[in-house]
């Protein structure tokens, strides 16, 4: 009994992620079998090219691939293809009957995965205690959480997001191919499940890279083969763009040109047309501010204390300036999933927060308080 103790003391922090996981994931499944809603939306377009990609596959070729391309292409708006084939795998065990709920399902998966994923890149920042904490603060957030719910690709997204981004913080400054060799799986896998994810990955991306011109001459050969290696397994997805590109860049450019005419015409949001306004310039952050005014605050002092440490911290930093720059001055569009990737980074950042206080137990209760009101945000 004493050894069982000692064992799950020393391993405490691991078994109260899996506790919470598990817990997150029992919830989904009974919202899963009791709910009787519908598909909606670009909902139809992702369940529609798992239809078609189960319908391929049901006489595969050698052609099959070529005409899984030409689906998405000649099916517009284009769509990257990796959040639908994931769905496709259990539809090709179970079949296609309850596509909509094996397709929630999967998003249950995805989410779970996106909450170690929090853990794994917070201990590279933080003690296990906050990683833990800042995986909390992302699964009880209000919107990951709601658009779990839905078969939008913002899910899957996030986990690619947040797995790539925690690869990147250990490769190194490219020097560890096991981490460089990760962090392109990854990479690919985000940009194969939406062309957005690269916003949220450049601002560290280019920072690792900045970090490593400076100190390139050290071990420049190793650093030139691993970048090689990176690019070679990140190619299938730059040939996707490659391959689609017409189709792409229609898809950009009515995004970027015809979004603000959108955001009047179809949503009603007029003072939006303008993504240099105060109003489209605040969407964002108002989106982040009805997870309460308690979440809100605690980000807030987390991002003073990165600013300030910003050295230690830039790498977070970066992985929420730049994805929010860009989604609020550059593109008009605006929907609060677009966002969505970028709460497992705002979590951590909250964390940091904790880096004021300096009394064990006073942040023993601001830890316990915030427990209590992740749970309170879960069960709302």
């Amino acid at each position: 009994m004493k050894i069982l103790f000692v064992h799950f003391k020393s391993h405490r922090y691991l078994y109260l992620l899996v506790i919470m996981c598990l817990i997150l994931m029992i919830s989904h499944t009974l919202y899963i079998f009791a709910t009787h809603q519908f598909p909606e939306q670009d909902e139809h377009l992702y369940l529609d090219i798992t239809a078609a990609y189960y319908r391929m596959l049901q006489n595969p070729s050698f052609h099959t691939p070529v005409e899984m391309m030409n689906y998405l292409i000649s099916h517009p708006p284009l769509r990257q293809p990796l959040y639908s084939l994931t769905i496709l795998i259990p539809i090709l065990i179970f079949g296609i009957g309850n596509i909509y709920k094996i397709a929630l399902f999967v998003n249950g998966i995805y989410y779970i995965a996106a909450i170690i994923g929090v853990y794994f890149l917070g201990l590279k920042f933080f003690s296990k205690n906050k990683s833990l904490l800042a995986a909390l603060i992302f699964a009880t957030y209000g919107f990951p959480l709601f658009y779990l719910h839905f078969a939008y690709s913002e899910t899957a997204t996030t986990t690619w997001v947040i797995w790539t981004l925690a690869m990147l913080s250990r490769v190194n400054e490219f020097r560890s191919r096991r981490y460089v060799v990760l962090f392109a799986i990854f990479f690919a896998a985000a940009l194969l499940t939406r062309w957005l994810s690269l916003f949220f990955i450049l601002g560290p991306l280019l920072l690792i890279f900045c970090q490593t011109a400076v100190d390139i001459k050290k071990d420049l050969p190793v650093i030139v083969k691993n970048v090689l290696v990176m690019f070679y397994i990140i190619s299938p997805a730059f040939l996707y763009y490659i391959l689609g590109m017409h189709a792409f860049a229609y898809y950009f450019h009515a995004n970027t040109s015809l979004g603000a005419s959108w955001m009047t015409s179809v949503i009603g949001e007029s003072n939006l047309a303008n993504p240099l306004s105060i109003q489209s310039a605040a969407y964002y952050f108002k989106v982040f501010a009805q997870q309460t005014v308690f979440v809100i605050v605690l980000f807030l002092l987390g991002l003073g204390i990165v600013l300030i440490k910003f050295k230690k911290y830039s790498f977070l930093l970066l992985g929420f300036i730049v994805p929010y720059v860009v989604l609020t001055f550059f593109i008009a569009l605006k929907f609060d999933r677009y966002i969505v990737p970028i709460y497992p980074v705002m979590a951590l950042i909250s964390v940091a927060a904790f880096d004021l206080i300096h009394w064990k137990k006073v942040n023993q209760v601001l830890i316990t308080g915030l427990v209590c009101l992740s749970i309170l945000n879960f069960l709302g």
